[in-house]
């Protein structure tokens, strides 16, 4: 999964550290720089461990504000 490209995720929250996250089903992916609403292709660059999968992604394009 780790440098695999999550294409359309839209961005659901924004988390208590202030990062942005979506949900795919491979787990969850924590973004800089996104608001809930936003649709974005995402680069899964670093996988944090935990019950769930939390993924640290870089945002590629916002494909819809």
């Amino acid at each position: 999964m780790l440098g695999q490209l999550v294409k359309n995720l839209k961005i659901e929250g924004i988390d208590t550290r202030g990062n942005a996250f979506g949900r795919f089903p491979g787990g969850t992916i924590l973004v800089d720089k996104a608001v809930p609403g936003d649709i974005v292709d995402v680069q899964a660059l670093r996988l944090t461990k935990g019950p769930e999968a939390f993924y640290k992604g870089r945002i590629l394009e916002i494909v819809q504000p």
